[in-house]
């Protein structure tokens, strides 16, 4: 028999386990696609599994430490450096921040946008 600690650490692997199976699917098939029979974007299905995971991870009791956090994005960039100059990463995207909806490929962006104001 296991206590309530161990039954929420299988909760928080299996948690896990979908946040990596809907992060798969994204890739696949792309952020803003639905699966069939879905009601929500790939988007919105990692949100849901990372905030359940959250849920989890905070009812065992664990806590976030923003050091860990500043260590992790530290070497995110640093291995994405590596890849983009090895050629297997593209260029950084400036994200479109001016909220006018996009026309794929028409390139219209309002003159506050970070991608306007790159050109």
């Amino acid at each position: 028999m296991m206590n309530e600690t161990e039954h929420l650490l299988v909760c928080l692997g299996e948690e896990a386990s979908e946040i990596a199976q809907q992060t798969a699917k994204a890739v696949r098939f792309g952020l803003s696609d639905f699966e069939p029979g879905q009601p929500y974007t790939n988007t919105r299905r990692i949100e849901q599994e990372v905030s359940q995971l959250f849920a989890v991870f905070k009812r065992i009791g664990f806590r976030l430490h923003e050091e860990d956090e500043v260590e992790k994005n530290a070497k995110l960039d640093k291995y994405m450096k590596y890849s983009r100059q090895l050629g297997l990463l593209e260029q950084k995207v400036v994200p479109c921040d001016c909220l006018v909806p996009a026309l794929e490929g028409a390139g219209q962006h309002s003159p506050t946008c970070a991608i306007f104001k790159a050109r």
